[in-house]
């Protein structure tokens, strides 16, 4: 709140900090201008986020202290899980990016499953074994729960904890995975609690 505020004597000492930042709330602050050099904060140190999550789920992940290193190896497999119906406008667009962006220089190997269930939707995560999971679908709230709708079901990711285990680093290209106005039943509490370290 007093970063958001451009309170002084916080702005000083986190621009003058040379150590790891970790930052806990919703906005945006690695993007704050650096007192030092007038550079995004993210620029000049290194940053982490960990956006307004359950109790117990934040502390846990603060009180963790550990350093998860992903070899380059790791992370260049990516699997997509894909949602849509197939007339949907929205079904080709990430498939079309991902084949414009990441061209056959870049060494990626990129798995893109389209499913129709969860149990689809798990059976894929549990037979990957690279770094990066992408959701693709989209995103609602449900009873204040953000979910994916994964064929005809909201697919509450947290739900599927005891059968999955996330990758380090998970990216939703959906809507509403972490509503501002909503509560902290969020698709990226969901994807921390199933294991992931970073979630975008």
């Amino acid at each position: 709140e007093y970063l958001a505020r451009g309170h002084p004597d916080i702005r000083r000492i986190v621009s003058e900090s040379s150590l790891h930042i970790k930052v806990v709330g919703d906005l945006a602050v690695e993007l704050m201008p650096c007192d030092r050099i007038g550079l995004p904060l993210s620029v000049t140190s290194t940053v982490s986020r960990i956006p307004t999550l359950p109790g117990n789920l934040a502390l846990q992940l603060l009180a963790a202290g550990e350093e998860v290193l992903v070899p380059f190896s790791y992370a260049n497999r990516v699997l997509v899980i894909r949602s849509f119906e197939h007339q949907d406008p929205l079904r080709l667009m990430l498939e079309r990016s991902l084949a414009h962006f990441l061209g056959p220089l870049s060494g990626a190997a990129v798995s893109l499953v389209d499913v129709v269930s969860v149990e689809e939707a798990e059976l894929a995560i549990k037979g990957f074994d690279g770094g990066v999971i992408v959701f693709d679908a989209h995103g609602t709230v449900v009873n204040g729960q953000a979910t994916l709708r994964i064929g005809n079901t909201d697919w509450n990711l947290f739900s599927s904890r005891e059968r999955i285990r996330l990758p380090p680093i998970v990216l939703f290209s959906s809507c509403d995975a972490s509503p501002l106005d909503g509560t902290g039943a969020t698709l990226v509490s969901a994807a921390l609690g199933c294991g992931a370290k970073v979630v975008l």
